[in-house]
């Protein structure tokens, strides 16, 4: 009966590990926490440590890019960032046109946001534009949506792992007062 009881208890356990594992937020089937070699086995390809930069490849960083799509948009950049072999980070810009598109995929897929607000631009003639900034958050996970991302053309979705985000910074030295 002791057995049973253990077994039972693992049984359990693993599928809370299993359902802690699907609820973390994922872009077209690439979840934050996924290993790099999950990753390049799906996108037959091989990702490049530190993206060509031997400083941060000794620091554990991978960064990958793919050419891909968003709400049925052409995805700008499609950027995947691993930390010690673990996505923390996925960078999608596509063109502001889609924005409308990609918010309402995003909120079909995980719900209502936690938070919005505006944020207010200003382009070198003086001309102001408010865009939208919506927030999901899961755990440490979370989706940024910002309307306006580098101008007015792009968009961009951010999705985050905050607590491996933070390691990662943690590997980069802090900057050293200007003399």
């Amino acid at each position: 009966m002791k057995i049973r009881a253990s077994l039972a208890s693992l049984i359990l356990l693993g599928a809370i590990g299993m359902a802690a594992q699907a609820s973390r937020f994922e872009f077209k089937g690439d979840a934050l926490g996924m290993l790099l070699s999950t990753f390049e086995g799906r996108h037959n390809l091989g990702c490049e440590a530190g993206n060509g930069k031997p400083a941060a490849g000794r620091l554990g960083l991978v960064q990958c890019e793919l050419v891909t799509t968003i709400a049925n948009h052409p995805a700008d950049t499609a950027i995947y960032r691993f930390l010690d072999h673990n996505l923390f980070l996925i960078d999608v810009t596509f063109p502001h046109e889609a924005f409308k598109d990609v918010l309402r995929a995003v909120g079909e897929k995980y719900g209502r946001p936690i938070q919005e607000s505006t944020e207010t631009l200003q382009n070198s003639f003086g001309a102001r534009y408010v865009g939208r900034l919506i927030l999901w958050r899961r755990g440490t996970d979370a989706i940024t949506l910002r309307e306006y991302a580098g101008g007015l053309t792009t968009s961009e979705m951010n999705i985050v792992d905050n607590k491996l985000l933070r390691a990662a910074q943690s590997r980069f030295p802090k900057d050293k007062p200007d003399f």
